[in-house]
């Protein structure tokens, strides 16, 4: 077992598909690597091909053009729809990305207009869309990809979301 070293990254999450190619997260940017394939540089190093390289901030839109990210702290794929769901920690929301065509859109959180709107209350309110998180340590797919489980936390307030993708 030979292990590769990534001393310019800050590896958050890393998800590894039924195909072994590998998405890491790394601060607000998410790239790939396929390990059944020999993508070796000199040094016997992997080379990362970033699926997003993008803006730190927060707005939907286009991978590498128009979206921001904040700091992922989770990351998981459908592998059945190629949706890259993520936890942006910074927003305090869920996000997919459609690794197809590389959209970015927020499907869960609160974004704040000002500190008098806070979202790290961790309330629920309306729809999931609106649900407050604090910070988002992991997300996972369950019952046949159909709902995406959170693990939300803080030093006040634990609990585990449940988020209904159909």
């Amino acid at each position: 077992l030979e292990f590769q070293s990534f001393s310019s990254i800050n590896m958050l999450d890393i998800f590894i598909d039924s195909t072994t190619k590998t998405y890491i997260a790394d601060n607000n940017n998410i790239f790939n690597i396929d390990l059944a394939e020999t993508y070796y540089t000199s040094g016997n190093e992997f080379t990362a091909n970033f699926i997003s390289n993008n803006n730190f901030g927060n707005m939907d839109g286009i991978l590498n053009k128009d979206a921001e990210i904040g700091i992922i702290s989770s990351l998981v794929l459908n592998e059945s729809t190629n949706i890259l769901y993520i936890a942006d920690i910074t927003n305090c929301t869920i996000r997919k990305i459609n690794i197809l065509d590389n959209t970015l859109e927020t499907i869960s959180g609160f974004i704040p207009t000002s500190l008098d709107n806070n979202p790290r209350n961790g309330t629920n309110t309306g729809n999931s869309y609106d649900t407050r998180f604090n910070t988002i340590k992991k997300i996972l797919l369950i019952n046949n990809n159909e709902f995406l489980l959170v693990l939300d936390s803080s030093t006040l307030n634990s609990r585990i979301v449940i988020i209904d993708l159909e």
